[in-house]
């Protein structure tokens, strides 16, 4: 029977924060990061976590129980066995009392010329072990082979992109603004001359050339000016002032660290949103309600109107909803034109968004488009956002989006719901919006009417009725496509609205409030806010010790007890004989006894399985208690409890 159960996990996975000398680790306070950083895993997602750093042993006080540093004696020669007999050796004492462990090693490594050294430190642990790597610049990622070397395929390594702060937008407004207050000032010649001198020493002309420069020749397809990808499981942060700082908080800063915490513990959240022109405005209350739930949103993908509603989301929160919904029309007028010309869809899409650029959304957004030539998805990371959601949204009739000499078509011929790539992108929970309506079904001649052929063939010549069935073709395609993408999905929201139109957007807001009230929007809600829950419980495997509570915590697959082997003798069952043998450890070390109640045990004979425990524990009879307890409808096991 337990051979259905969870392998047991009694030892805390370890998490190693390093920086890229390019990102000048220097200059970042990780010890302070990292701090916080813990606070943040055992406060928003209640993982017990400790901070071990690495640091020279200089001087130092007498370490604590358990410590809080790695020690490395000066003038050690080799610094990566040291780092790792020591990870190695708290992981076997202290492993079982945490669920998180994240080492900081700035102690001796303040300018991240020993990344590798402490990198491979990693390598050959018992427990699971993993680096996250501090990044500036996405080259830098792409260099370490040259950078660092040869680096372990054993520890899971994780990028973290350090984003700058968010391009500046609103110049044409600024610059309005400023004209309008020298112009009414008292002198505006003398106005104009100060404003321009301060406008050069502060490089203002500059950073808006730069940024201007970028813009166009992107929105007219040049690839020029367009930045790098970062790594497509990048987990991003944006940190505001010195993050290390936890009072007064920073919304940017406490967002930031929520995305770390969750993609260090593998709890990241993807959300994904299928293209159907105005039928994809069902996303907004979707994102919304989510919000509400308590479930968070870390990496986003779409396709065409859905993609649209992700970067919107990604790029100004429920203001970037707010304007999709206020601008339907909109939307609508530029798809018009988008027959001949989508430059000026491409213009609003890009001003709506606040000209930013994919790589800058901290929460990572994919935007899916096809590429004409391959007939291959093409996800797009990087680059104005307005121009990828142009080509994601670009099906034909439409003109296509050309970036760079690539020539994209909307992404639903490809990938309408893009659910895979979330995976890929590190998403543990994938939560869909399927989008595409059904078509509306339409009454027919009863067969009991005899309907002469020729008015049959003369109906099937009809142009308008010809172009009416290749427009319900499309959707009847492209919703089994995206119906395809439900296997991926952890929650599947198929949308469903009385009023449902793919071209009709003066109807968006209406599509959104009809499903805002729906019932299927209402079930697939409960069932991430379910998911999402679960998620944040131990892993169903997971034994730990409380060193609050001093309680031995089990997760729902870990059973504890006895049964019979095959000649009818008994023995402990695999799990209690695993845990028992890390508890006993402890017990050893840092505590004094062991206490063990038993529930429902058959009474026969404690000969029998006491030497059991006793062996498995490593433990004298004098150390452990044994206490019987009897609960009616309870199956037999028992739990543990160290006495400190």
């Amino acid at each position: 029977m337990s051979a259905f159960f969870y392998p047991l996990v009694t030892r805390a996975d370890m998490t190693m924060v390093l920086a890229d000398p390019g990102a000048d680790p220097a200059a970042l306070p990780l010890p302070g990061i990292v701090q916080v950083l813990a606070q943040t895993i055992q406060t928003e997602l209640d993982d017990l976590t400790w901070v071990l750093h690495v640091v020279w042993d200089v001087g130092l006080p007498p370490p604590t129980s358990p410590p809080t540093q790695i020690r490395v004696p000066l003038g050690l020669p080799n610094l990566t066995v040291f780092v790792h007999d020591q990870l190695q050796q708290f992981c076997d004492n202290w492993g079982i009392a945490f669920d998180e462990v994240l080492i900081e090693t700035s102690g001796v490594n303040p300018d991240g010329s020993r990344d590798a050294e402490l990198w491979w430190a990693m390598d050959g642990l018992t427990c699971t072990s993993s680096v996250n790597y501090l990044i500036s610049d996405p080259q830098q990622w792409n260099d370490l082979p040259i950078t660092l070397g040869l680096l372990p395929a054993s520890v899971k390594t994780q990028p973290v992109a350090l984003l700058g702060p968010m391009p500046e937008a609103h110049l044409v407004h600024n610059l309005l603004i400023e004209l309008m207050q020298i112009l009414s000032s008292p002198d505006p010649a003398n106005e104009a001359q100060l404003w321009f001198q301060s406008a050069i020493a502060t490089q203002r002309f500059a950073r808006w050339w730069r940024r201007w420069l970028t813009v166009v020749s992107q929105i007219y397809s040049s690839t020029r000016f367009q930045p790098k990808p970062w790594s497509l499981n990048a987990i991003r942060l944006r940190f505001t002032g010195d993050p290390s700082v936890v009072a007064p908080p920073v919304q940017t800063n406490i967002d930031s660290f929520g995305r770390w915490a969750r993609g260090i513990t593998d709890r990241r959240v993807g959300v994904a949103i299928g293209g159907a022109g105005a039928q994809s405005y069902v996303g907004i209350p979707f994102l919304r309600q989510l919000r509400d739930a308590g479930v968070p949103i870390d990496i986003l993908s779409g396709s065409s109107t859905g993609a649209f509603v992700g970067a919107f989301y990604a790029a100004l929160g429920d203001k970037g909803l707010t304007r999709m919904m206020f601008n339907s029309n909109t939307i609508g007028w530029g798809v018009f034109f988008a027959l001949v010309d989508n430059i000026p869809l491409t213009w609003w899409l890009s001003w709506a968004t606040e000209f930013v650029d994919l790589s800058d959304l901290a929460q990572p957004t994919i935007s899916v488009s096809s590429v004409a030539q391959t007939g291959e998805p093409f996800h797009q990371t990087a680059g104005l956002a307005g121009k990828g959601l142009m080509a994601s949204g670009s099906l034909p009739p439409f003109v296509a989006t050309y970036i760079g000499n690539t020539r994209l078509l909307d992404g639903g011929p490809t990938q309408d719901l893009p659910t895979a790539i979330l995976n890929a992108a590190g998403a543990e929970l994938v939560i869909a919006a399927q989008a595409v309506p059904k078509v509306q079904s339409f009454p027919q001649v009863p067969e009991q009417v005899p309907v002469p052929y020729f008015k049959k063939w003369a109906l099937t010549l009809n142009p308008l009725l010809r172009g009416f069935d290749a427009y319900r073709s499309y959707l009847m395609l492209y919703r089994q496509a995206a119906m395809g993408e439900e296997q991926y999905a952890d929650v599947f929201y198929n949308a469903t609205t009385k009023f449902s139109s793919a071209g009709s957007w003066y109807a968006g807001p209406r599509i959104a409030l009809e499903a805002a009230n729906s019932q299927s929007l209402q079930h697939a809600i409960a069932k991430a806010k379910l998911e999402w829950d679960a998620l944040l419980e131990d892993a169903p495997g997971r034994a730990r010790i409380n060193r609050s509570t001093n309680q031995v915590e089990l997760g729902p697959a870990v059973r504890l007890g006895f049964e019979l082997d095959p000649s009818v003798v008994w023995r402990l069952t695999p799990h209690a004989e695993a845990l028992l043998e890390d508890v006993g450890r402890y017990v050893a070390n840092f505590a004094s006894s062991l206490t063990v109640t038993l529930v429902n045990i058959p009474p026969p004979n404690p000969v029998e399985w006491e030497p059991l425990i006793e062996v498995a524990t490593g433990l004298p009879g004098v150390q452990i208690t044994y206490v019987p307890v009897i609960i009616p409808g309870a199956p037999a096991s028992f739990s543990l409890e160290i006495v400190p």
